[in-house]
């Protein structure tokens, strides 16, 4: 041990000073280390004795003196504890100093608990103004920090990279100042800004009146914003509706300055259409578009009867051979003359129900009048029997000089003038079981104007007749008794009177009846009131005048004479014999709508082509659903309604 220590001087001296400062001495380490510093390290295993067998010591190696220091490639320069902890010595030497264990602080400068990132150190223990969390986004405001309340402020206090989220308020420019702003221009502050308001919804930010809530006006806007302008008005000024135009059609017009429907002339009438009305308001009645044509020749020379059938029209007329039936397609076509009777009759009428057609007419020589009739299917004209059967007889030849006939399903009707009565003949349709006897007294002679139609409600029969000059309607039983009370049409006399019952479903029980008064032709609306013996006509809008002749008083064919009438698609048809002049005479059809025959009809015509001269004088007219009317003059057929 002695040489040990004077081969090594320099080691000798630091033993020397360390026991002498710590009093360390062999005894205090444990055995295999010694005192170095403040530590105790090992003694290398590596260090054998020597070879000599001195004290235990490495000998010399060649060349090395006791000046020489040791050569001992397994002696320690540190030996620790081995794990490193935090304590400012390299506790596993590896020449760093607590790695691993350190923790990391940030500056906390405004002392709210949350550092800053930026500014970090590592250490053993937190350092004063330093803390652990380094999610502070202003470290110099105590308020700014993570888990901060947002203050609308424009800063982000809570540290979420969002500056005053949730807690802005909406506000809307206000370009009017009516207080509303607009809902598309709007923008988040913590203060309203000038020109902006807190409401938004304003539709037009141009006009202080248009604003949520505001009071409706008459201008074509939207004044409350409700996305309906002018609504609580009856339509939006000036943006085109529909309305009524003068003449009753269906029209379009700018709605008026006071939002009302716009009406008169203001209403622009519909171009025309083929529907028997005038739909452009010229007083013309389906011009342009409708057909007054389809002209059929035919052999009448006094008067001619139309019927409609199941596909078409049958016409009834005279000629000087008898009384021929003639069929028609409901648009085109006609069939071959069916004769009737080669007796020239004093007067005719026919009818027709369902599939049947009977034609009566009367005869008299100076012996006697005799009334007759013919069954005929009417679709064919096929007649029923060879010859016709006589109805009825009389020694008076006035008897049966006027007539008119109706059909119901089972019973046909004729009623007939004679002198101060209207007498009647009935039977079955197929003309048997004839009964016959007076209606009811008359004022007038044995050629007193008649018509006759069956209400189809309760197939009693409607007759107009002609009664001390004036014109009466009552109802007559099936029995052919009179029914009830009669009443009057106009208040003055007339002749030719035409009845015909309403076709439109609206206008149940309703009949028209349409005749001439002096230059004028007139119409009316009655209905039945009550039932059975109390059963009386009920006149329900009229007197209406229809037209006045503008032929000069005095010509040789009488004024507007004579009259047709029939229904027909919900619309009323009326015939005249009317024109410019006597001799540029003409028939003409009429024709209004129906309704609830509460409201006068107003007839509107058609333009007529035909000059037809003063002799000839005969007009009926039929209608059928199928937008067809049928015309007749004493030599002509035509087709009225739609190609």
């Amino acid at each position: 041990m002695l040489r040990a220590i004077v081969a090594y001087p320099l080691v000798n001296v630091a033993l020397v000073l360390v026991f002498i400062l710590f009093g360390c001495g062999g005894d205090e380490c444990p055995a295999g280390s010694v005192a170095v510093g403040d530590r105790c390290t090992a003694v290398d295993a590596g260090d054998a004795p020597d070879a000599n067998g001195d004290d235990g010591g490495r000998d010399l190696g060649p060349g090395e003196d006791s000046a020489t220091p040791p050569i001992d490639a397994g002696q320690d320069s540190c030996v620790g504890s081995g794990a490193e902890v935090c304590n400012g010595i390299d506790d596993d030497c590896n020449g760093s100093i607590d790695e691993g264990v350190t923790t990391t602080y940030f500056r906390d400068a405004d002392a709210d608990m949350f550092g800053a990132i930026a500014m970090s150190m590592s250490a053993c223990a937190q350092p004063s103004g330093y803390v652990v969390d380094s999610t502070d986004c202003d470290d110099t405001a105590p308020a700014i920090s993570p888990g901060a309340i947002e203050a609308c402020n424009g800063v982000d206090d809570d540290c979420d990279s969002m500056t005053d989220e949730g807690v802005t308020t909406t506000f809307y420019a206000d370009a009017d100042g009516d207080m509303y702003g607009v809902t598309a221009m709007a923008m988040m502050a913590c203060a309203m800004p000038i020109g902006y308001v807190a409401t938004g919804g304003d539709c037009d930010d141009t006009a202080t009146a248009t604003y949520p809530g505001a009071t409706e006006l008459c201008d074509a806007a939207d004044n409350d914003c409700d996305s309906s302008p002018d609504e609580g008005f009856a339509c939006v000024r000036g943006v085109s509706r529909a309305c009524t135009t003068s003449c009753g059609s269906a029209g379009t017009g700018a709605c008026t300055a006071t939002c009302a429907v716009p009406t008169g002339a203001a209403c622009t009438p519909p171009a025309e259409a083929c529907n028997f009305a005038d739909d452009d308001c010229d007083a013309v009645v389906d011009d342009g578009v409708g057909s007054l044509g389809g002209a059929t020749a035919n052999a009448s020379t006094s008067s001619v009867v139309l019927l409609p059938t199941a596909s078409g029209f049958i016409a009834v007329y005279t000629t000087a051979a008898g009384i021929f039936a003639r069929t028609f397609g409901a648009a085109t076509g006609s069939g071959t003359p069916v004769l009737v009777t080669s007796t020239v009759p004093t007067a005719f009428d026919a009818a027709t129900n369902g599939d049947d057609l009977i034609v009566a007419w009367s005869e008299f020589d100076p012996t006697a009048s005799r009334l007759s009739a013919r069954r005929f299917v009417a679709t064919t004209l096929v007649p029923y029997s060879g010859t016709a059967t006589l109805l009825r007889t009389s020694t008076d030849f006035t008897f049966f000089s006027e007539m008119a006939i109706a059909m119901t399903s089972t019973q046909v009707l004729i009623a007939t003038s004679q002198p101060s009565a209207i007498g009647f003949t009935r039977s079955t349709n197929a003309l048997a079981a004839v009964v016959s006897g007076t209606i009811r007294s008359t004022a007038d002679d044995d050629r007193a104007k008649l018509d006759l139609v069956v209400d189809p409600a309760t197939n009693e029969w409607l007759l107009a007749f002609e009664n001390g000059g004036a014109l009466t309607v009552q109802f007559v039983s099936s029995a052919g008794a009179t029914v009830g009370v009669a009443s009057p049409l106009g208040a003055a006399g007339g002749i030719e009177v035409a009845l015909a019952p309403a076709s439109s479903s609206s206008a149940p029980g309703i009949f028209g009846a349409a005749w001439i008064e002096g230059t004028t032709a007139r119409f009316e609306t009655l209905s039945g009131s009550g039932f059975g013996a109390s059963r009386t006509p009920v006149i329900r809008s009229g007197p209406t005048d229809i037209r006045t002749s503008v032929r000069v008083v005095g010509a040789t064919a009488p004024l507007l004479d004579p009259v047709g009438l029939t229904s027909s698609g919900g619309r009323w048809h009326v015939s005249l014999f009317d024109g410019p002049s006597a001799a540029a005479a003409r028939v003409e059809l009429g024709t209004s709508v129906i309704g609830d025959g509460t409201v006068a009809p107003a007839f509107t015509f058609y333009a007529s082509p035909d000059a037809l001269g003063t002799s000839r004088r005969a007009t009926a007219v039929v209608g059928t659903a199928g937008n067809r009317v049928l015309l007749a003059s004493e030599t002509t057929v035509w087709r009225v309604g739609c190609p």
